[in-house]
């Protein structure tokens, strides 16, 4: 099953900072360079976003929404070191903003720097004690370092704050296995799969198919890898699990069918399963 989390790196373009509702007065300009720069961040635009906020930064040096922008830009395009650089000067200033926190926290994340990023993700928290994908990342941190108790109080709190998040649920469910409950985990996967069956390319579908087949619900894995199937007939692995499954319940040729499809597409394991489970089915 799945042990590993998936951090949000990638933020949509759009942010609200406190710096963002700062009542200085600001050039002119300035702000027409970084309304700019702001809508072509919002189009996924980042290396256009950073000459106009660079731009606005020239016009008004002072500018200090400038850098939250570059920040963005620079997280969105890979470049975590620089990002932070510019998110520092945001929160030399901006000491609370809470959106700043969390995006350097991710960007010392992604740079390995795991003390940092928790550090900034609780002064994230400490300023705004509703804001969910601090918590969220938070739990990503703590899951990692096997603090599975706090990492699902963080989750849960997380779940609070956004109750139709798909990410969310999946993630609880996977510390749901960590800690060895795997009923509470089928259920945030039934959730996953009812707000975005395509999440993590279906992958609440797979581990759910893992739970049933622990609880010997094997009919009902096997449903769950017929949808997998159905969205990747490609999938190799899955063909597999489905066949050893229909091997459960003896559905030997089911499970040879399988086993035969998976050895067409490339899968050398295959053969051997075929020739050990369906010698002479096929001769």
């Amino acid at each position: 099953m799945l042990k590993h989390f998936v951090v949000i790196v990638v933020l949509l373009g759009s942010f609200l900072s406190a710096a963002a509702q700062s009542a200085r007065k600001i050039n002119p300009a300035a702000k027409k360079q970084y309304d700019t720069g702001n809508a072509l961040l919002n189009k996924g635009k980042n290396q256009e976003a950073i000459q106009w906020f660079n731009m606005a930064l020239k016009t008004d040096p002072k500018f200090i929404e400038c850098y939250m922008g570059l920040g963005v830009a620079y997280t969105n395009i890979g470049q975590p070191k620089t990002a932070n650089q510019h998110l520092d000067k945001v929160l030399k200033e901006f000491t609370k903003d809470h959106e700043a926190y969390l995006l350097r926290a991710i960007n010392y994340y992604e740079l390995g720097d795991t003390l940092r990023a928790f550090n900034d993700l609780n002064a994230a928290i400490s300023s705004n004690r509703e804001f969910s994908k601090a918590y969220y990342n938070r739990a990503v941190i703590l899951y990692t370092g096997s603090n599975f108790k706090d990492a699902l109080e963080d989750m849960n709190t997380a779940i609070r704050l956004e109750r139709k998040n798909a990410e969310y649920h999946f993630q609880r469910a996977v510390i749901y296995e960590g800690l060895g409950n795997l009923r509470n985990a089928m259920a945030d996967y039934d959730t996953v799969i009812m707000i975005n069956p395509k999440l993590y390319d279906m992958k609440a579908y797979n581990n759910r198919a893992q739970c049933k087949k622990f609880f010997k619900d094997v009919p009902g894995a096997i449903a769950d890898y017929n949808e997998l199937i159905k969205a990747y007939p490609g999938n190799t692995v899955v063909l597999i699990n489905r066949a050893f499954a229909k091997l459960s319940i003896k559905d030997g040729e089911g499970a040879c069918e399988d086993f035969k499809t998976a050895e067409a597409i490339g899968n050398k394991a295959a053969t051997g399963f075929l020739n050990k489970y369906c010698k002479g089915l096929y001769e």
